[in-house]
């Protein structure tokens, strides 16, 4: 039983690490103009300098 208890830890310590280390990245957000957010960034240091 604590076998099972660990592996389902494991499994959502990995799937919540790739969600927040690789999906959230490149991922497409309607919230940040439909831009990814390191394309959002991008575009905001872009914007920034040129300002």
């Amino acid at each position: 039983m604590e076998a099972d208890s660990n592996a389902r830890d494991q499994v959502y310590t990995g799937v919540d690490t790739w969600i927040e280390d690789f999906d959230n990245h490149r991922r497409i957000h309607t919230s940040l103009g439909g831009r990814s957010p390191i394309e959002y960034e991008l575009h905001q240091a872009a914007w920034t300098t040129t300002a």
